[in-house]
């Protein structure tokens, strides 16, 4: 029969990963919290870092709000040709809507950015996750026969490949997936 858990003395340094950490146990034994999701990320020195989703202001020009404490850097503009910028690892891809540029005023709320009305009867919503940056596309009422919701998509140090189900992967010169 295994020993019932004892209290947490601290954390083991070094023990932090991705997905978890290790602590110590009054009686000297380690327990380690493991996550089946993200739950730290490596800054720029190397240090394993709390992943925090939360959209703050933002510096970078042409983008008015961001991210930059998941893993990679997350940036939301407001102007069509520039709603949402992701990069990491020296690679980054931005997305916008073609056609003449216009003010869209971005919603924060927490980890989420919403684009009311993109194009007519349908917002765009973007949800940063410890994964990645998660779209959605919200309807309000049934598109209109024959339309069209188009992206531009600037892929700086990534190539764009189709796949089999018709989706389009984004890889790197390794061939890494974005």
């Amino acid at each position: 029969m295994a020993a019932p858990p004892g209290k947490r003395v601290k954390e083991v340094p070094g023990k932090r990963s991705r997905f978890g950490t290790v602590y110590e146990l009054e009686d000297g034994r380690l327990q380690a919290e493991v996550s089946s999701r993200p739950v730290y990320f490596q800054d720029d020195k190397g240090k394993w870092q709390p992943i925090d989703t939360r959209i703050e202001a933002s510096s970078e020009e042409g983008f008015v709000h961001g991210n930059d404490k998941a893993g990679y850097a997350s940036r939301f503009g407001d102007a069509s040709d520039k709603l949402v910028k992701v990069k990491a690892e020296g690679q980054q891809l931005t997305l916008g809507v073609p056609g003449q540029v216009r003010q869209i005023s971005p919603k924060v709320d927490g980890s989420t950015v919403t684009y009311a009305e993109v194009w007519d009867g349908a917002d765009l919503v973007y949800q940063v996750t410890p994964e990645g940056v998660k779209e959605y596309l919200v309807l309000a009422k049934p598109p209109a026969a024959g339309t069209s919701l188009a992206f531009t998509v600037k892929a700086g140090g990534l190539r764009a490949q189709a796949q089999a189900d018709g989706s389009i992967a984004f890889t790197g010169e390794d061939g890494m997936a974005a």
